[in-house]
């Protein structure tokens, strides 16, 4: 007769471990990251730069990238990790409902808002990163605009006491439609902050040093928006504005465009019970209630609550979105760049990287060279010789001159030419080349 139970246990046991992956084969299906070439360098052609960004943080083994141009395997190209830094937006609230109660200790939200971002940016460096920073209610209001930070004292400062004060707490005032601060515009703060972080729109406008706008064109790219509402929209003396939670299509265009570099944060703060503490001085006729739809639309599982009521966990949710913030800037600043001799042939190139989730592909153009030439002489001045890098383009022509005057133009190399007529008394006498 069998034994039932041991027959059950050897039957659970045998399917359990049926059921373990293996340790080899489960690493096998860690996917390959996703990568994006953020740009190609070409200003010491026919050096060629690629560089080459994980938007998700993690860089490849330069041993699984393979590079072809027009199709060819590229010949012993190096590999470098380099730290080009990040660009980061940050757009604040200064909506009348940011007065309202904030984290247990803080004066308001707005308060919680700036110390947010003042600890935020002391994980940049000041040497690459760049930001930019503005507040917005009716209008996007620019607190700095795009530069290198320099300095987060400095910063600090100007986030808290810099006249006229963008970010400064409110003075009470009555409510009513001709007051700025009634507003949130939300999502045009968003779509101010992707031009901001946009190189092709900056050097249009000229705001940037063309060194600056390079290395904007590298860098992966965050927006960090810290709000409490939706957006306002019809407000009028005696309607409430009507709130809209929906992403705009002009927005969602725009984080299209810059998706494969660009990531959103989104920080809520003040509570969204409907029990919430009024500031001081009361504003009666005014919703502080917080409504974080909007936010949770645009930035997803990148969406961070900064409130709750017990003083005990205050810390907790500011490390909770600081470390996020902190995470995307410490892996998203190095990038792979990898060196290369083109065949420099007078055309335009195609460029293919492989060893991410998808082969990447671009073209570029080459850039005018000027040729390296030798000029020596041999046996007393009876001939010259004209040497060229046979990487870089094909010569057509080398005129010799003797003091001005041509002495022959050649068409066929190795552009020699045979000068018979050698003084045979000391005399000065110049040589020049003109190549075509």
């Amino acid at each position: 007769m069998i034994d039932m139970k041991r027959y059950i246990g050897l039957l659970v046991l045998v399917v359990g471990l049926a059921a373990l992956p293996n340790g080899s084969h489960a690493a096998q299906q860690d996917p390959a990251p996703k990568l994006v070439i953020t740009d190609v360098d070409t200003s010491e052609y026919p050096q060629v730069k690629v560089y080459l960004a994980a938007p998700d943080g993690r860089l490849p083994d330069p041993a699984t990238i393979t590079l072809h141009e027009d199709g060819e395997p590229v010949d012993q190209p190096t590999f470098e990790r380099q730290d080009v830094g990040v660009a980061v937006a940050v757009a604040i609230s200064l909506r009348r409902s940011m007065r309202g109660q904030g984290l247990p200790g803080s004066p308001s939200r707005l308060a919680d808002a700036r110390a947010l971002t003042a600890e935020f940016t002391k994980v940049l460096s000041s040497t690459v990163d760049l930001i930019t920073i503005a507040g917005f209610h009716r209008e996007v209001v620019p607190v700095i605009a795009t530069q290198v930070l320099t300095d987060g004292g400095g910063l600090h400062n100007r986030l808290y006491y810099s006249p006229p004060a963008p970010l400064a707490d409110f003075a009470p005032l009555p409510f009513s439609a001709s007051d700025p601060h009634a507003y949130s515009a939300l999502s045009p703060a968003i779509l101010s902050a992707t031009h901001a972080l946009s190189p092709t729109l900056l050097a249009q406008s000229g705001a940037l040093p063309s060194d600056v706008a390079s290395r904007l064109r590298r860098q992966l790219k965050a927006i960090i928006v810290i709000a409490d509402s939706c957006d306002d929209l019809d407000i009028n003396e005696t309607t409430p504005a009507t709130q809209s939670c929906v992403v705009p299509e002009d927005v969602q265009r725009a984080l299209a465009a810059q998706a494969d570099t660009l990531t959103l944060f989104a920080v809520g703060v003040g509570s969204d019970a409907p029990q919430q503490v009024k500031p001081v001085p009361p504003d009666d006729g005014y919703s502080y209630v917080a409504n974080h739809a909007l936010l949770r639309a645009y930035a997803g599982e990148r969406f961070f609550h900064l409130y709750t009521p017990d003083p005990q966990q205050v810390q907790a949710k500011r490390d909770e979105a600081l470390r996020a913030l902190h995470d995307w800037a410490v892996t998203r600043r190095h990038q792979l760049v990898i060196t290369y001799s083109s065949r420099a042939n007078g055309s335009d190139h195609t460029i293919t990287v492989d060893g991410g989730q998808l082969p990447l592909s671009q073209r570029f153009s080459e850039r005018p060279i000027t040729p390296t030439i030798e000029l020596t002489s041999v046996v007393e001045l009876a001939a010259f010789n004209i040497e060229t890098n046979e990487k870089y383009p094909p010569i057509d022509r080398v005129a010799y001159y003797q003091d001005g005057i041509l002495l022959e133009s050649i068409e066929d190399p190795p552009f020699a030419l045979q000068w018979e007529q050698i003084p045979r008394q000391p005399v000065t006498s110049t040589i020049t080349v003109s190549v075509t």
